[in-house]
């Protein structure tokens, strides 16, 4: 999630709580570009709210969202008086990621292929994991989905078991750098450190007897190769759950 508040001239309002994930430039009357700093793997959705939001004050704002050159998305925010753009202090609030709900009985195993990407300028190098779930809730419809998995992402799966697997135990850039893969689960006592994959798999199992567990944080980290040129440390982090029962205003 991003969020700040940001001034009428187009800054950061630092007296305010605020992420250090985006930065933001004003680039005509009522007119701010909010650029996002991290890797989203779905396009965000903005909470916009003008300081002077009261009905009687007459402001409001809307926004577009689009990408940069170096693969940023990007959110320009307009805010008006009226019908008239007018440079209007705002808070807004980006939240990104998939909510998906599936059933874990016919999807007992989610293998996660991982791939890597250069993003952003200058150009960081981020992991990505991607994995198909068969049977997702759509619309009341059941169809197969493709769905990249990035910080946003909660997983909500119906069912007593499911297996996470990696596709793969490395993963290379195609520019002669190699990643060792691991991963890790956080959740049902496992500490700080979490719980290490054996053979690159994991599987989560509950009881019957309860709605839900408590929510399951999965980390898949790539440790670089001694020989790379590139030697960070890459980790992704999408959040992972089962329950026994299909959620009725269950969140996650």
């Amino acid at each position: 999630m991003s969020y700040g508040t940001i001034t009428s001239s187009g800054t950061i309002d630092t007296t305010f709580s605020f992420s250090n994930d985006f930065s933001i430039s004003r680039s005509g009357t009522g007119t701010y570009v909010i650029t996002f700093l991290e890797w989203m793997g779905t396009k965000p959705m903005l909470i916009i709210t003008p300081s002077n939001s009261s009905p009687s004050n007459g402001y409001s704002a809307v926004y577009t969202i689009g990408t940069d050159t170096y693969g940023r998305y990007q959110a320009t925010v307009y805010t008006y008086h009226s019908t008239n753009k007018a440079d209007e202090a705002f808070g807004f609030e980006a939240r990104f990621g998939h909510v998906l709900t599936f059933d874990a009985t016919k999807n007992a195993t989610l293998s996660l292929q991982p791939s890597v990407i250069s993003f952003g300028s200058p150009s960081t190098t981020v992991l990505v994991l991607s994995t198909t779930i068969a049977s997702l809730k759509v619309g009341g419809a059941t169809s197969s989905f493709n769905a990249k998995l990035d910080k946003g992402t909660a997983l909500l799966g119906v069912g007593s078991t499911l297996t996470l697997s990696l596709g793969a135990a490395s993963v290379s850039d195609g520019r002669g750098n190699t990643w060792d893969l691991t991963g890790y689960t956080y959740g049902g006592g496992s500490g700080t450190t979490g719980t290490a994959w054996i053979d690159n798999k994991a599987t989560l199992t509950i009881s019957t007897g309860g709605p839900a567990t408590t929510p399951e944080l999965f980390v898949v980290k790539g440790t670089p190769h001694s020989g790379n040129s590139n030697l960070a440390t890459l980790s992704t982090d999408p959040l992972v759950r089962l329950s026994s029962v299909p959620p009725g205003g269950l969140s996650v």
